[in-house]
C-alpha cells in the first residue's frame, strides 16, 4: 500500500480515536452530573471503565455523533482576520451561533427535552433571542449587554456579507486590534459557559482521562 493510500486510512483513525474521546467525556460528564461518578473517582480508570460499561448496558435509545469543527473554523478565522474580514467575520459568526446552539441542545438534554422540541428551538429562536430572553426562560445565567452588543454586530455583519446587504459603497466590515481581541474574549467566555452546562466546571479532568473507548474497542 503507498502512502497516498495509506493516509485516507490515517485520517480515518486519527477522527475516530477524536470522535471516540468526545462521547467519553460527554458520558463522563453525564455520570458525574447523576452521581453516579464523583470528581475523586476521576483518577480511577478501572471504575470509570466499569461505569461506561455499565452506561452503555442500560441506555435505552440511539447514540448520534457529531464531529466537532469548531476548533477548524476559529483557527481559519484568525489567520486571516487581518486580510480578509469579512470571511473571518463570517466564520467568527458561524462559530458563536454553533456555540449557542450547543448551549441550548445541552439544556435541553440534560433536562430531558426531546430532540424534536430542542431543534425546533435552535431553529425558530433568533440568534438575539437565544442570547438574551431565551437564557431568561430556561434559567441560566445572563449575558452582559457589551456581549450581547457584539454578538449582535457579527451576526449582522456576516449576514451583510453573506446576503450582500450591504447601506451604501462605504459600508466594508473592518475590525482592528482591539475588536478582534474582544472578539476572542467573548468566545473564551461563550465555550467557558459551554463548558460549565456540559462538565459543571471539570472539563480539564475529564479531558485528561486517558481514551478507553478507544482502547477498549467497546463497539467492536
Amino acid at each position: 500500500m503507498t502512502n497516498e493510500e495509506k493516509e485516507p486510512t490515517i485520517q480515518k483513525k486519527v477522527l475516530t480515536k477524536r470522535l471516540m474521546k468526545q462521547l467519553q467525556n460527554s458520558i463522563i460528564g453525564n455520570l458525574l452530573r447523576n452521581g453516579e461518578l464523583a470528581e475523586a473517582d476521576l483518577h480511577n480508570s478501572t471504575l470509570i471503565e466499569t461505569k461506561i460499561k455499565e452506561y452503555f448496558e442500560d441506555f435505552e435509545g440511539h447514540i448520534s455523533i457529531v464531529p466537532e469543527h469548531r476548533d477548524d473554523i476559529l483557527t481559519i478565522a484568525e489567520q486571516i482576520n487581518k486580510d480578509q474580514y469579512e470571511i473571518a467575520v463570517t466564520l467568527y459568526a458561524t462559530f458563536i451561533e454553533h456555540t449557542l446552539n450547543r448551549i441550548i441542545s445541552l439544556y435541553c438534554f440534560h433536562n430531558h427535552i426531546d430532540s424534536k422540541t430542542t431543534n425546533e428551538v435552535i431553529r425558530n429562536i433568533s440568534i438575539i433571542g437565544k442570547c438574551t430572553w431565551l437564557l431568561t426562560l430556561l434559567g441560566l445565567p445572563s449575558f452582559k449587554a457589551d456581549q450581547i452588543k457584539l454578538i449582535t454586530k457579527i451576526s449582522s455583519d456576516r449576514n451583510s456579507f453573506v446576503h450582500y446587504k450591504w447601506k451604501d459603497e462605504g459600508d466594508f466590515i473592518l475590525y482592528d486590534s482591539d475588536e478582534v481581541k474582544k472578539i476572542k474574549a467573548l468566545i473564551k467566555y461563550l465555550l467557558n459557559y459551554e463548558s460549565k452546562i456540559e462538565f459543571g466546571g471539570k472539563k480539564t479532568k475529564i479531558e485528561n482521562i486517558e481514551n478507553i473507548l478507544d482502547r477498549t474497542n467497546l463497539f467492536s
